[in-house]
This record gives C-alpha cells, sequence and structure tokens, in this order.
C-alpha cells in the first residue's frame, strides 16, 4: 500500500510540496512507507500517518537543544493536567494575535505549532500545516481542551520537523508562523532563511518572540505586561539591563534572541510591515520581497 493511500485525508495535498530537507531534491514514496529523495538518496520514514523529518534530520540538535526541549514537554505534560489553566494560558497568549490571524490566507504553515491551537483563529479556508519536532502534541489528552478550543478536536496535517531544515519546497507558501517558538530553536537565524526560501513572493511570516528586551518607550504603552511579568517588575530588568548590571531576564527552556538580531535576519529578504508588542511578546509582521 503506498504511503499516500494510509495518510490521513488532510494530510493529502502536503506530499506535493514536501522536498528533501537535506538537499531539497524531490521525495517519492517507497512500497515500505518512507519517502526516498530522488538527489541525496536520502530515506526518510513514515510513521501512523505522520512524516518524520527529525529522526537523521542532519541540523545542529545539540545537547541543550535536546535538554531545552524536553524541560518545554515536560511543562506542557503538567499544563494538561488542568484543563482550565491551559484554557488561561492559551487564550492569554492568543487571543491578543486573532485580528492578525484571522487575516492570513492560502497555505500557512506553522513552525513549532505544537497542538496546532492557531486553527482556531484561522479563516474557515486557510490550508494549515504544523511542523514541530515533538510527539507530545498528537497525544490525545489535548482534547481535555477541545472544549474551549474546538479547532483541536478536528484531525490535524502534521509533520514532524524543525524549523532549520524545512521539508518543503521553495516559495509555495503563503504565510509561516512562528509564534513564540522561535526562542525553542537550535538556530534561529538559520530559521528565518529557511521561513523566506519557502514563502512565495509577497508572503508573510508572522514572529511572536519571548524573552525580548523592550525599549524604554515600550514600556511607556497603557498596560505594558512581559508576558505575565507585571511592570512593576519590568522597569527594575530594563534599568539593570541598560546600566549592564544583569541582562534581561531569559527563561532557562529558551535560547536569547534580541531585536536587533531578529531585524537584521528579517532585513535579506524580508519587508517589515509591523512591529509591536501583544500581551507582553515583541510581534514581527514581514513580506517576502
Amino acid at each position: 500500500m503506498r504511503l499516500i493511500d494510509r495518510l490521513p485525508a488532510p494530510a493529502w495535498p502536503v506530499l506535493e510540496l514536501l522536498a528533501c530537507p537535506a538537499c531539497r531534491g524531490s521525495l517519492r514514496p517507497n512500497d515500505d512507507g518512507a519517502l526516498a529523495c530522488d538527489g541525496c538518496r536520502h530515506r526518510w520514514p513514515e510513521r501512523d500517518g505522520w512524516l518524520d523529518f527529525v529522526t537523521d534530520a542532519q541540523v545542529p540538535l545539540d545537547d541543550h537543544w535536546a535538554g531545552r526541549q524536553q524541560s518545554m514537554e515536560a511543562w506542557y505534560e503538567n499544563l494538561i493536567t488542568a484543563s482550565d489553566q491551559a484554557e488561561e494560558c492559551y487564550r492569554h497568549d492568543y487571543e491578543p494575535l486573532a485580528p492578525l490571524l484571522g487575516e492570513l490566507r492560502g497555505l500557512v504553515l506553522d513552525v513549532g505549532g505544537g497542538n496546532g491551537i492557531v486553527r482556531q483563529y484561522l479563516a474557515p479556508d486557510v490550508k494549515y500545516i504544523d511542523l514541530d519536532p515533538s510527539l507530545e502534541w498528537l497525544k490525545t489528552d489535548w482534547l481535555e481542551v477541545a472544549s474551549f478550543f474546538p479547532a483541536l478536536s478536528s484531525p490535524i496535517t502534521f509533520v514532524r520537523g524543525v524549523g532549520e531544515r524545512l521539508p518543503f519546497c521553495s516559495g509555495r507558501i503563503d504565510a509561516v508562523l512562528s509564534l513564540f517558538s522561535i526562542n525553542h530553536a537550535a538556530d534561529p537565524e538559520r530559521l528565518v532563511r529557511e521561513a523566506l526560501r519557502v514563502l512565495r513572493p509577497g508572503g508573510r511570516l508572522v514572529i511572536v518572540a519571548e524573552d525580548v528586551e523592550p525599549r524604554w518607550r515600550d514600556l511607556a504603552r497603557p498596560g505594558y505586561r512581559a508576558g505575565w511579568v507585571p511592570l512593576s517588575r519590568a522597569i527594575p530588568d530594563k534599568l539593570a539591563a541598560t546600566l549592564g548590571r544583569r541582562p534581561w531576564p531569559l527563561h532557562p527552556e529558551h535560547l536569547r534572541t534580541s531585536e536587533s538580531e531578529l531585524l537584521s535576519w528579517l532585513g535579506d529578504g524580508f519587508d517589515l510591515r509591523r512591529r509591536r508588542w501583544i500581551a507582553g511578546w515583541l510581534t514581527l509582521e514581514a513580506l517576502k520581497r
């Protein structure tokens, strides 16, 4: 039986978009369920209906990345045990993004999309692909919060992969999202370059970055919060960072990413459309030139 015959219906269209993440060559299904690259001859396995581009991914997924990944997975495993807390967490992070997400059209690639919660805020006709290195998001435990977010109860097109080596053809995606995931990457700059590659001209890249040091004028905005951190704590942290006494606070699961770095990476192929703080996180929206 062919791979395409075994995949759930929502995943079928994704096959024609795939490319080898190692050499970007074309992929073809094998009878044993793997995808074989016509260029480098690498084989990528299929497991229970989802495509695995993490196994032997040839990306710099070192022990530091693996440790941060395991810590993040443990945090979410604990979160899902209390569905009311999970609801509060997701509403805090995603509902302020709803107007932006509702504007997206066409094919949307969610890099580090987790359980696919973004689908709750996308237009009904959007084609959505969730790419994530963790399989924790495929557990049925996430149905516990589907009463709050009905989109979680519908089938998802899930690809196991990393943003540093996107397994997709160049110039085919309408929008790439990296919402709260760029700080979890092994190489954030490479993730941005890969987003540039797979986006079509005029395509949109949306980044929500955590642990980014705000500007002083950002702190002056009414109701500013650095995520869950109130202004009363953010001001002393900003003062200490400005005077060089200590760097801006960084969550142990995150890789530090500054706004200047993000803007320099975007400058190579993007036009910055919007820069704003939403619910305490730096949000950048850029268009591919």
